[in-house]
């Protein structure tokens, strides 16, 4: 069903490949049934085709190697495609779903230690600080980057073990990614907030929102930046 959807033989040569053409041809056809624009559809199939890729590099395959684990840690890396990543690989998991090839998961991300927080962190930014649903949006995406950063490094006890050289490692990984100076000041600004808001909290027990770097607004590419040395 990619053939209703793209007209480019080489974008649909790429599609096509191992080891989940089958399965994303499917979920083209989805798209198409439920009526979706081409253009929403190429966007989420694009990034469905890059998780392909990334399956295959790693020795994957079938389509019954692929876990909830693998799509959520590749949807959390996407960053530079905001919220599209997690709602692509939202639907290709839901398809794999049906198929009974990933077990359906009852209550998702009950027992993640970062949702708790993000949820208050949200109520916080509703309640407190009187943010309007689109601000809150932005703000939760950018910030969401932060704790899912540090329960990688450092598993589900991370705030824990948060500290300055963790801020300063997160921002230097995550800004190299991107040569946008507005994404790289939001990523501070609002890394910055939700440090405050721990602080504020007493989750945290240090100002750690003064570590936050003030990056570069002009230079596109930002690889030679470091955090400062250690004294």
């Amino acid at each position: 069903m990619l053939k209703n959807i793209y007209k480019s033989s080489w974008r649909l040569q790429w599609l096509r490949q191992a080891p989940l053409a089958e399965a994303i041809d499917a979920l083209a056809g989805r798209f198409h049934q439920a009526g979706y624009s081409r253009r929403y559809s190429q966007r989420l199939l694009w990034i469905v085709g890059k998780f392909n890729d990334h399956a295959r590099s790693i020795g994957i395959e079938t389509a019954e190697e692929v876990n909830d684990g693998l799509m959520r840690h590749f949807a959390e890396k996407r960053t530079n495609h905001g919220l599209f990543a997690p709602i692509a690989m939202h639907h290709f998991a839901q398809y794999l779903r049906d198929l009974g090839i990933v077990a359906t998961v009852a209550a998702p991300h009950l027992d993640d230690s970062r949702e708790p927080i993000l949820r208050d962190y949200g109520e916080h930014l509703c309640n407190v600080r009187g943010l309007a649903l689109t601000s809150r949006t932005e703000s939760l995406r950018y910030t969401r980057l932060f704790p899912t950063w540090l329960q990688n490094r450092h598993g589900d006890k991370f705030l824990d073990r948060l500290n300055g050289v963790d801020v300063l490692e997160f921002i230097t990984e995550l800004a190299g990614r991107h040569p946008s100076g507005s994404w790289r000041n939001n990523l501070c600004s609002y890394t910055r907030v939700f440090l405050r808001y721990l602080r504020g909290q007493g989750i945290i027990h240090v100002d750690l929102d003064r570590v936050v770097p003030k990056l570069p607004n002009r230079n596109p590419c930002i690889e030679s930046w470091r955090p400062p040395a250690s004294p």
